[in-house]
């Protein structure tokens, strides 16, 4: 998924699944004049913009919704592991909803 940030600039707001199996399921070979059905997450937030689907080389077309504004930022370290700040708001969400 893709979001437009406050400059107008197209940008990802979700990490991209990597297949580790090696069997080219991450491939995907459109022909012209073909469509893929899919389904995305509803996103909710403050901040209203256009988001899109993009699958390679190909774009959705854009649609508007809401996203939190954070989303553009990579919530995993160089390792791979969620930095602190992303943790310590899980760990706040999850504390809230047992309340």
């Amino acid at each position: 998924m893709e979001a437009k940030d406050s400059t107008g600039n197209w940008r990802p707001i979700e990490e991209p699944y990597v297949y580790m199996c090696g069997n080219g399921v991450g491939t995907i070979i459109l022909p012209p004049t073909e469509v893929v059905l899919s389904f995305v997450p509803i996103t909710n937030g403050n901040y209203l913009t256009q988001l899109r689907l993009v699958f390679g080389n190909n774009h959705s077309a854009p649609y508007v919704g809401y996203i939190n504004y954070r989303q553009f930022e990579r919530p995993f370290d160089q390792r791979g592991n969620f930095k602190e700040e992303f943790l310590r708001e899980m760990q706040e969400r999850k504390a809230t909803k047992r309340k």
